[in-house]
Formats: C-alpha cells, structure tokens, sequence
C-alpha cells in the first residue's frame, strides 16, 4: 500500500508504526523501506523475501478502482522452498499482475 502513497505520505504512515525486526531480514531503516517503495512502484508488484517470517517470501500487485486509485493488494504466499525468488519474479509476479488487471476492470 506504501508504493499507491505519496512519499510523503508513506512516510508519515511510517512514522505512525513501530518499525520491528521480525527477521534477520527485515528492512527497518526509513531508506531503505523508501528503495523498496520506490522499486514496488517500478516494477508494479512487492516482492518481500524472509523479511514478515523466516521461510516464507510473497509477491504483492495492487487492485485499482475505476480511477485508478488502489484500493486493496492480491497477495500470495509460499514456503522458501516451493519457489525460488526468480520463479516469484517470473512466473508469479506477472500472472498475479494480469490477474490484478482484470479484477480492476471490473471494478466501478
């Protein structure tokens, strides 16, 4: 959701929530969490490897309104070991983009 906001707007949002380290992999720095906004908005999908739960990596795509406005993600979930981050980028990423497409054309 961070990536449909403004900078400035992200940022406040992250200032209003404490910033955990769940993992080893966690992005905690306010910069680094900015570069991965910033790539979610490039690429049109996030993409988190180990950083919620060790073992588990998702890919993220936004559902837009009529306007364009996002109003919600699909998310998927998988164990480390089902899929590698290639396979998420590559297979995964795209089909849940096409997916997010359709179901934003439906929506008013």
């Amino acid at each position: 959701m961070l990536a449909a906001m403004t900078d400035d707007h992200a940022l406040q949002r992250l200032a209003d929530e404490p910033l955990v380290q769940r993992t080893d992999r966690t992005i905690v720095a306010l910069p680094e969490i900015m570069a991965k906004v910033a790539e979610a908005r490039r690429l049109g999908y996030a993409l988190v490897d180990q950083e919620a739960q060790p073992d588990l990596r998702s890919v993220a795509v936004g559902v837009e309104n009529s306007r364009g406005d996002t109003i919600g993600w699909m998310n998927i979930t998988v164990l480390t070991s089902m899929l590698t981050l290639k396979e998420m980028r590559t297979r995964i990423a795209p089909e849940m983009q096409r997916s997010a497409e359709a179901l934003s054309k439906q929506l008013p």
